[in-house]
C-alpha cells in the first residue's frame, strides 16, 4: 500500500474549512515568510525560510521551488497537495496539543487574502482532504505535526502548483518535511509573532505559546538544520 508522511516543523499555521468555507480542501497548512520584515508590533523577529525536504530528492522544475542542497528546496509561492490520497481527513487526539494562535477572548480578524489567495506574507500552502494529522515535538519542546496519507495501490503523487504545475511520483513509503524556521535553526523567543501575519492586526498583549509534549512522538531528524528551538517556534492553529 502506498503511503506518505508529511511533517510540519516550525512556524506552520493550520486552518480549517469550517472556519473558512472558501478553502479548496478540509485542511490547509500555511507558511509565511517576509525576508524584509525585521519586527512585528515593534518587537524584533528573525526572517524565516520555508523549506521542503525529501528523503530522496526528486527533480523539480516549477520556478517557485528552488533547490538549496542538503535535500532542501525553498518554497516561494507554491501550493502543495498529495493528489491521490484516499480516505477521510482525521485529526488525531494529539492534534489538540498544537497551540492556538488566539486566546478565547482575542478578536477574530483574519486576513483572508493571506489565508486564501496567496497574499503577502504567505509563500506556501499544503492542502489535504485525506490522512491522519497528529502532533509531534522537537527536542527543545516545540510542537509540530505529522500527516499520514494512504494512497491505496498507487505510489503517492505530490502536486506542486505556481506558475506551472508538476506532479512527482514518490516512493511507496515516502517521507516529506515542510519546515519554517529561522536560518540555521536559530529562532528567538519572539519569532512566534510572525504567525500573526494571517491577521489584519496583532492582538493586544500577545504571549508566546506554551506546549505539553508528554506522550508525543518526536517530529523529525531528516531536515539538515539544528532543532535548537522551543515552544515559540511551534505549529499553531487558527483561531
Amino acid at each position: 500500500m502506498g503511503q506518505v508522511i508529511v511533517k510540519f516543523v516550525g512556524l506552520c499555521i493550520h486552518v480549517q474549512k469550517q472556519d473558512f468555507p472558501a478553502l479548496p480542501a478540509e485542511h490547509r497548512v500555511i507558511l509565511l515568510s517576509d525576508p524584509r520584515r525585521e519586527e512585528v508590533d515593534g518587537i524584533p523577529v528573525k526572517p524565516h525560510i520555508p523549506l521542503l525536504y525529501f528523503r530522496e530528492p526528486p527533480t523539480i522544475k516549477v520556478p517557485c521551488v528552488e533547490a538549496q542542497g542538503n535535500m532542501a528546496f525553498r518554497l516561494n509561492g507554491v501550493h502543495l497537495r498529495i493528489k491521490n490520497g484516499t480516505g477521510d481527513f482525521v485529526q488525531h487526539e494529539t492534534f489538540g496539543r498544537v497551540p492556538h494562535l488566539l486566546r478565547p477572548d482575542d478578536p477574530r480578524d483574519p486576513n483572508e487574502h493571506v489565508i486564501l489567495n496567496g497574499g503577502t506574507p504567505a509563500v506556501a500552502y499544503f492542502d489535504t482532504d485525506h490522512g491522519v494529522l497528529a502532533a509531534c515535538y522537537t527536542p527543545k519542546g516545540a510542537v509540530g505535526t505529522s500527516l499520514t496519507i494512504d494512497t491505496g495501490d498507487e505510489d503517492p503523487m505530490l502536486e506542486l502548483s505556481c506558475f506551472g504545475t508538476q506532479s512527482i511520483k514518490l516512493a511507496p513509503d515516502a517521507l516529506l518535511e515542510i519546515v519554517n524556521v529561522a536560518e540555521h535553526g536559530a529562532d528567538d523567543d519572539d519569532d512566534y509573532l510572525l504567525n500573526y501575519g494571517i491577521l489584519n492586526r496583532v492582538p493586544a498583549d500577545p504571549q508566546p505559546p506554551t506546549t505539553d509534549i508528554g506522550g508525543l512522538q518526536i517530529c523529525s531528524i531528516l531536515a539538515a538544520i539544528g532543532l535548537d528551538f522551543g515552544p515559540p517556534c511551534s505549529n499553531s492553529v487558527y483561531p
